[in-house]
């Protein structure tokens, strides 16, 4: 599995990752993704069909794509990749896999998305910034699999990770992952109407991130259709809160397309599946549809602010622009994350002390090579930018950062 894997998946992320930032403006409105509970999202490159209105996506045989906050953000920008954070929250979708096979394996994944290295920096590893929990493309990250499916079987598996280094720098997960499979649940799941989900019809799947303390404490998934229901989830409270961190932080979406011969995919699916492989009209397209997000409550957190014009205020004046994250040496806003501090002329009131009169900082978007955006905190517990130590961030509260 491993090698099939880490094949299918880096060439994937290669293709979808590479490919933001190419597009055209037109480009751009047809790549737009609706997901309930979440703004101004888009799907990576150019794998799947989008429908009109952009509730549904086609995917094909080998297609990899993941959503992003922009599509005409930098090629390689890791700070476009929307985080899901779904602590506490529901991940649901409709998934038609009437026409994917035996050996296919259509996937809706999370993965702690960009890599990190040891000092935090975006790591671009061998698969443009993508990591998972097997490796693939040379960079460990937590991975949770809500949906490794065809037909036949349907797989949710998350998978956990020794605690980061460093800033954030994994070097180890478990590659089996805790998961639940119906291929362990007799007549649950499968093409015909003798199963509880028939697969020849579209059906809903709904995954649950039960939290208490703050802590992942459940994963479950809710396959439904037509008043059946069919549940996924075993793994216990002590495997799961070791995915707290990642999913508090917010995780990369992604949905992929692969498979291959019976006995690559045999992990996944035999049996009850035998000797098919995932070739000519055994791999038919998949589709997932109307995608939404939702709190304990039944309703849709917050919407992602899309990105924005730096503020005309100062921060110091804004309450909202006062809750600040200084994770991997950057200082962004939580609110808006695109946004981070930034060594410039004019436009804001936090100035360096030390510097001359135009050394101010100033809110701008978040750059890849974030060149004038790292600050780090030295002996004297003084915010210092990186490109110019003997400067120093000069404000009141600093408990706010």
């Amino acid at each position: 599995r491993q090698a099939a894997l880490a094949m299918r998946r880096f060439v994937g992320a290669v293709v979808a990752w590479n490919a933001v930032g190419s597009a055209s403006a037109g480009a751009c409105d047809s790549r737009t993704f609706q997901v309930q509970g979440l703004k101004n999202v888009f799907l990576a490159g150019s794998a799947g069909s989008i429908a009109p209105g952009g509730s549904s996506v086609m995917l094909g045989h080998g297609d990899f794509t993941s959503i992003v906050s922009s599509c005409a953000a930098p090629n390689n920008d890791p700070w476009h990749i929307t985080p899901f954070r779904l602590l506490g929250a529901t991940l649901s979708y409709t998934a038609d896999l009437s026409r994917v096979g035996c050996a296919c394996n259509l996937a809706v994944y999370l993965v702690s998305a960009p890599a990190r290295d040891w000092n935090g920096n975006p790591s671009k590893g061998r698969g443009d910034y993508y990591c998972d929990a097997n490796q693939v493309g040379g960079q460990w990250c937590p991975e949770v699999d809500i949906m490794e499916a065809n037909n036949h079987v349907f797989q949710a598996t998350p998978h956990k990770c020794n605690p980061p280094q460093g800033q954030g720098h994994y070097t180890w997960c478990d590659r089996a992952g805790c998961g639940d499979s119906t291929k362990n649940m007799g007549q649950a799941y499968g093409m015909g109407a003798a199963y509880k989900i028939d697969t020849t019809k579209p059906f809903q799947v709904s995954t649950t991130f039960d939290s208490d303390g703050g802590q992942l404490v459940g994963f479950r998934t809710k396959l439904s259709q037509e008043g059946r229901e069919v549940w996924l989830g075993s793994c216990a409270s002590d495997y799961l809160r070791q995915l707290t961190g990642a999913l508090d932080e917010g995780m990369s979406l992604i949905f992929s397309y692969w498979g291959d011969s019976p006995q690559t995919m045999a992990w996944l699916d035999m049996p009850p599946c035998g000797q098919q492989g995932c070739y000519g009209p055994n791999a038919g397209a998949g589709i997932i549809s109307d995608l939404a997000v939702t709190n304990a409550a039944g309703v849709p957190p917050p919407p992602t602010p899309a990105p924005t014009a730096p503020p005309p205020v100062a921060p110091r004046q804004d309450p909202e622009l006062t809750r600040l994250d200084a994770r991997h040496g950057i200082i962004r806003w939580r609110n808006h994350p695109e946004l981070c501090l930034t060594m410039g002329p004019g436009g804001s009131s936090l100035s360096l002390h030390g510097g001359p009169a135009d050394a101010h900082l100033v809110i701008a978007p978040c750059h890849g090579d974030f060149e004038h955006q790292w600050f780090d905190t030295s002996g004297d517990k003084l915010i210092r930018p990186r490109e110019d130590p003997k400067l120093c961030l000069f404000v009141n509260g600093l408990e706010n950062f």
